[in-house]
């Protein structure tokens, strides 16, 4: 959809054009029906490491949840044919992986992950099935037996407090950088920490996985007040 001349959009113009551009993958997810778990993946231009992210989580579900209703859910930003094109050329095997969906937007104007994160939650709340956000760029090595960064024991760290109903939201704890910590101590933890009442830690770290880094979970519970609760996954 092209841009208008004067460059100006109204919000609810933009909504338009992101209703429409979403409205072909919520039609797949209406004819796939209904899901246990989504996995979604925001991807921007990560072609060389997308179809590690895709195999790594389909062995998750395949050793964690055999039996459960599974679908992968790519949402990409306009640049990111070459990552759609390698997203379409990986073979993905689960005997209960009853579909997927894979899409980048062409509007240039719903450029970025936000979007991509939005259309995601949008068809994992039509398929009603629980949502596992990863990154596109997450990667692996073997050191001696164990694997170090993303492993297929992520998707059960992630999923299952949720499952177990302990959790209403899980995510990643990461070693950040030096720079990232500046930006985690002086901003996001004096500020969560305050809304929430209670330490809220590396919740920056999500968005920068290393093959080396990370080390831990953190569910977020929601209490009786209405506010939510961290507790360390371990």
């Amino acid at each position: 959809m092209p841009i208008p001349l004067n460059g100006i959009v109204s919000r609810n113009q933009l909504q338009d054009r992101f209703r429409q551009a979403i409205s072909d993958p919520l039609g797949q997810a209406q004819q796939i029906g209904a899901a246990d778990i989504v996995v979604g993946i925001p991807f921007y231009n990560e072609a060389d490491s997308i179809g590690h992210v895709l195999r790594t989580a389909v062995q998750g579900l395949d050793q964690y949840y055999p039996d459960a209703k599974s679908v992968i859910v790519a949402a990409g930003s306009p640049v990111g044919g070459k990552a759609l094109r390698a997203i379409n050329s990986t073979r993905l095997r689960k005997k209960s992986l009853v579909g997927s969906i894979a899409f980048k937007f062409d509007d240039d104007l719903l450029d970025g992950k936000g979007w991509s994160i939005r259309a995601i939650m949008e068809i994992a709340d039509k398929l009603g099935g629980d949502l596992i956000l990863l990154e596109a760029d997450l990667a692996s090595r073997r050191n001696k037996k164990e694997v170090v960064g993303m492993a297929p024991e992520w998707i059960r760290s992630l999923l299952d407090p949720v499952k177990r109903g302990q959790m209403d939201l899980v995510v990643s704890r990461f070693n950040l950088h030096y720079a990232d910590v500046i930006a985690h101590a002086n901003l996001t933890y004096p500020l969560l920490s305050s809304v929430y009442n209670s330490p809220v830690y590396s919740l920056v770290g999500g968005l920068r996985a290393s093959p080396t880094n990370c080390f831990g979970f953190i569910g977020m519970k929601r209490a009786a007040t209405g506010t939510q609760q961290p507790a360390d996954m371990g």
